[in-house]
């Protein structure tokens, strides 16, 4: 941050090649990871969600490492290429700090590895989250019982602090609880 605020205040490159090489490598590896790690972040949540049970078993320190180590080469190896193409000109002063976009090949490559095809990832993950989640909410429950607007487990922690407000426990009776300020209601079907 601090290069690059000297670098937009200036509006000139002084730091030299090897301050930039670094500066764009590190910017675009650090840029591509974060965003990575939300798809990453996306594909957890995906599995947690669809196969809570089984994954939870899955859910290792080895198995995190191992994705958040995938994240990293991925990201490294977009911010490489920059480096090999780039000729250092001794006899000339760099007055530019910029990844060289000549190269339309990798212009490509990074664009659609660090942008497009994470947000395609990430759009269609927290679609099927929410498709997921939306059946859960709606599945009815295995004794043929639907919760149509909430339920509160009164053996739950929190449920101390609810009190009943109708003891009438009938199918399309509303059961009404008070809840501090809030009141919730549960109709069983």
């Amino acid at each position: 941050m601090p290069i690059s605020i000297l670098y937009t205040v200036s509006k000139t490159w002084s730091l030299g090649q090897i301050v930039c090489d670094i500066w764009l490598s590190s910017d675009i590896t650090f840029c591509t990871a974060s965003i990575l790690h939300l798809c990453v972040i996306a594909l957890d949540r995906y599995w947690a969600i669809t196969d809570a049970l089984e994954y939870s078993k899955r859910r290792t320190m080895r198995r995190a490492a191992v994705m958040v180590g995938v994240v990293w080469v991925i990201s490294i190896s977009i911010s490489i290429p920059p480096l090999f193409w780039r000729q250092a000109k001794a006899h000339e002063e760099l007055t530019e700090c910029m990844v060289n976009t000549d190269q339309i090949s990798y212009t490509l490559y990074s664009t659609f590895g660090a942008f497009y095809v994470p947000t395609v990832l990430l759009i269609i993950l927290y679609g099927r989250i929410y498709v997921a989640a939306r059946s859960r909410i709606f599945k009815t429950p295995s004794s043929g019982k639907r919760f149509t607007t909430a339920q509160l487990i009164q053996t739950s922690a929190g449920s101390s602090l609810c009190s009943l407000n109708s003891s009438s426990n009938q199918e399309g009776t509303p059961t009404l609880w008070q809840c501090g300020r809030r009141r919730v209601a549960t109709v069983h079907e």
